[in-house]
Protein backbone atom coordinates (compact mmCIF):
# COMPACT_ATOMS: atom_id res chain seq x y z
CA UNK A 1 0.00 0.00 0.00
CA UNK A 2 3.23 2.08 0.37
CA UNK A 3 2.88 3.46 -3.28
CA UNK A 4 -0.82 4.61 -2.82
CA UNK A 5 -0.34 6.70 0.30
CA UNK A 6 1.65 9.99 0.38
CA UNK A 7 3.04 11.07 2.76
CA UNK A 8 3.88 7.84 4.70
CA UNK A 9 5.30 8.73 7.85
CA UNK A 10 6.92 5.99 10.34
CA UNK A 11 7.03 6.95 13.83
CA UNK A 12 10.48 5.30 14.50
CA UNK A 13 12.02 7.68 11.71
CA UNK A 14 10.12 11.56 13.06
CA UNK A 15 10.78 10.92 16.77
CA UNK A 16 6.96 10.73 17.44
CA UNK A 17 5.07 7.73 18.28
CA UNK A 18 0.99 7.29 17.87
CA UNK A 19 -1.01 8.07 19.57
CA UNK A 20 0.76 11.24 20.45
CA UNK A 21 -1.61 13.83 17.93
CA UNK A 22 2.28 15.47 17.15
CA UNK A 23 2.67 12.62 14.42
CA UNK A 24 -0.63 13.64 12.71
CA UNK A 25 0.26 17.72 12.87
CA UNK A 26 3.48 16.42 10.97
CA UNK A 27 1.53 14.38 7.93
CA UNK A 28 -0.57 17.65 7.95
CA UNK A 29 1.92 20.15 7.77
CA UNK A 30 3.75 18.09 5.21
CA UNK A 31 0.36 18.15 3.35
CA UNK A 32 -0.24 21.35 3.45
CA UNK A 33 -4.23 20.47 4.30
CA UNK A 34 -6.55 21.38 6.60
CA UNK A 35 -7.28 18.08 8.61
CA UNK A 36 -11.15 18.09 7.42
CA UNK A 37 -9.48 17.02 4.09
CA UNK A 38 -7.06 14.18 4.88
CA UNK A 39 -7.65 10.73 5.74
CA UNK A 40 -6.08 8.88 8.02
CA UNK A 41 -6.11 5.00 7.19
CA UNK A 42 -5.10 2.65 10.35
CA UNK A 43 -6.07 -0.84 12.14
CA UNK A 44 -6.31 0.61 15.73
CA UNK A 45 -8.68 2.72 17.04
CA UNK A 46 -7.00 4.24 20.35
CA UNK A 47 -3.39 4.47 18.07
CA UNK A 48 -5.11 5.86 15.45
CA UNK A 49 -8.59 6.69 15.40
CA UNK A 50 -8.62 8.94 18.54
CA UNK A 51 -5.90 11.31 17.80
CA UNK A 52 -6.59 11.72 14.19
CA UNK A 53 -10.64 12.55 14.54
CA UNK A 54 -9.36 14.87 17.39
CA UNK A 55 -7.80 17.33 14.84
CA UNK A 56 -10.68 16.72 12.90
CA UNK A 57 -9.15 14.95 10.41
CA UNK A 58 -11.62 11.22 8.61
CA UNK A 59 -10.29 7.86 9.95
CA UNK A 60 -10.86 4.67 8.15
CA UNK A 61 -10.21 1.42 10.16
CA UNK A 62 -8.61 -1.96 8.17
CA UNK A 63 -9.04 -5.05 10.43
CA UNK A 64 -6.78 -7.15 8.04
CA UNK A 65 -4.70 -7.41 5.04
CA UNK A 66 -8.46 -8.54 3.18
CA UNK A 67 -10.32 -5.80 4.39
CA UNK A 68 -12.40 -3.93 1.37
CA UNK A 69 -11.06 -0.72 0.90
CA UNK A 70 -14.09 0.70 -1.31
CA UNK A 71 -15.57 1.99 1.61
CA UNK A 72 -13.10 4.60 1.86
CA UNK A 73 -14.49 5.88 -1.48
CA UNK A 74 -17.59 6.19 0.28
CA UNK A 75 -16.11 8.09 3.50
CA UNK A 76 -14.54 10.43 0.95
CA UNK A 77 -17.27 11.48 -0.98
CA UNK A 78 -19.79 11.76 2.40
CA UNK A 79 -21.60 8.73 2.33
CA UNK A 80 -20.52 7.23 5.81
Amino acid sequence: LEECFSPLLISSEVGVEKPDVEIFRKALNLLGLPPRDVLHVGDCEDNDGTPARQLGMLFYKVDSVETDLSGVLELCAGEQ
